[in-house]
């Protein structure tokens, strides 16, 4: 199964087409439930069409903290990502979400984006709210793992390509994370992926994983 931690690592390497075959092998059964779930913590309401979950692209430029949406508009433009503005829907469709979000009948500016645009915005914006919806998502999909009853990297149920492909991510994330200049980044990078793993780099108990040279 695709996860959130898979998209971050292609994300944090700059790998434009690993990011866009992740996006699409997302799994879509249970986007739509934990999208809603998200829109409920964070304020902001999401609508349905044919089996998926859309919001406007304004609300969440809001709840990521920027000051207008054209950043995101830009986020998705880069990885090919659909936007759908409310003239594209159906007129009966139309009417129903301007109704339900109480926009304007004659709203002709107002453009929607999926869960996938929502989770890109999440890893790459570094806005203190964005950071704070990150630390969300991640532990929504720890907590689902756990109740899946997922197993770490040790698992000896797990085939030694298995092992070695998750184990090369891992290596791969941690290189990126230490080579990250600004010393509180690095840190909040260490901790975030220290809990995608469930504890397992210590990083609290190991403060020279990625150990910051002090000058003389």
């Amino acid at each position: 199964m695709t996860t959130i931690t898979d998209l971050q690592i292609a994300v944090l390497n700059d790998n434009l087409t690993e990011a866009q075959s992740v996006i699409t092998h997302l799994d879509r059964s249970t986007e739509a439930e934990i999208f809603q779930k998200a829109a409920e913590h964070f304020g902001f309401k999401t609508i349905e069409h044919q089996g998926r979950r859309y919001a406007m692209r304004n609300a969440i430029a809001t709840i990521f903290g920027y000051a207008n949406e054209s950043g995101l508009r830009m986020l998705c433009d880069r990885y090919n990502i659909e936007a759908i503005p409310l003239s594209r829907f159906a007129q009966a469709v139309r009417i129903e979400i301007a109704d339900d979000l109480k926009l304007s009948p004659k709203d002709n500016k107002t453009t929607f984006i999926g869960w996938e645009a929502f989770l890109l915005a999440a890893i790459e914006s570094s806005t203190p709210k964005a950071r704070a919806v990150h630390g969300y998502l991640l532990k929504m999909e720890r907590a689902a793992r756990i109740a899946a009853g997922a197993v770490d990297l040790t698992n000896p149920a797990k085939t030694k390509l298995t092992q070695l492909a998750e184990s090369e991510k891992v290596i791969n994330m941690i290189c990126k994370v230490d080579r990250i200049a600004d010393t509180v980044l690095r840190q909040r990078a260490a901790e975030n992926l220290d809990d995608v793993l469930e504890g397992a780099l210590g990083v609290t108990k190991q403060p020279d994983l990625f150990f910051i040279a002090q000058p003389e």
